[in-house]
């Protein structure tokens, strides 16, 4: 079975001034529905149609200080892969277009991990623009995803973003610790020694990680069986995540470990 990925659009918009250029944009749209932007995975070269920032404020992540930033909040803990990033492409200002950019994630809201200095190539202010593939997060597991902006194409005192499309795998809950797939089954849960890992396909497996609420790799393996036992006296207490890679694409399932 392939996986499904779904893809969740985050635009800001705002509200376009020249009466004339709405019309066409709306009638555009109107034809074209089943198109991002008029054009597929497209962006528009009008204003207005996407975010930007004039004025810097202290960013609530990392030591980033005061940059101009924005945060999202996906609704729960999903599994993320691909960040897809299209740069400000405004006709005659493509200079306020981000070019090197910290991305940090988190799935509590509070430990962050980030992923370094990425540069996003400039946007040609063009019809036909369809935007960069950012980075490749491999499925980690977050909730809030955090922007903040290293430096502008341009230089001056504006920041734009188009548009950021986030890559989603399986969504994972923290506050349910029930298996949801009968196909991967973990037990004690919680557990404060061991935890007994059951397949019911394990010939589709082809990776197995334990994650922590970071979404960072605290056990690995390619080297697996119907029935595992793995020891977890060495993990601090909290919330983890047994992360299986395989040809049933990825499946998450949390536990808890516990210090009786």
């Amino acid at each position: 079975m392939q996986r499904n990925l779904v893809y969740i659009v985050l635009i800001i918009h705002r509200k376009i001034k020249m009466k004339y250029i709405a019309i066409i944009f709306i009638l555009c749209c109107t034809v074209t529905v089943h198109f991002g932007q008029c054009i597929e995975d497209g962006h528009s070269p009008f204003q207005h149609q996407g975010w930007e920032s004039c004025q810097t404020s202290i960013s609530p992540v990392g030591n980033y200080g005061d940059v101009h930033w924005l945060q999202y909040d996906l609704g729960q803990i999903y599994a993320l892969n691909q960040i897809h990033l299209w740069n400000h492409n405004v006709w005659g200002e493509i200079g306020k277009g981000v070019k090197e950019i910290y991305i940090d994630y988190s799935a509590n809201g509070q430990n962050w991990v980030s992923t370094g200095l990425i540069e996003v190539p400039q946007a040609p202010g063009s019809w036909k623009y369809q935007g960069a593939a950012l980075i490749d997060l491999q499925n980690i597991t977050a909730r809030y995803v955090h922007f903040a902006v290293a430096s502008t194409w341009g230089g001056g005192e504006c920041a734009g973003i188009g548009e950021i499309r986030f890559g989603l795998g399986s969504s994972v809950s923290t506050g349910d610790i029930t298996p949801q797939d009968p196909s991967l089954t973990i037990s004690p849960n919680p557990a404060s020694e061991t935890i007994f890992i059951r397949f019911s396909h394990p010939d589709n497996i082809q990776q197995l990680n334990i994650l922590d609420i970071n979404g960072r790799s605290v056990f690995y393996t390619a080297a697996y069986s119907q029935n595992m036992e793995i020891d977890i006296r060495l993990l601090p207490p909290g919330m983890y995540f047994v992360q299986t890679i395989g040809k049933d694409g990825v499946q998450v399932e949390p536990f808890l470990a516990k210090r009786w």
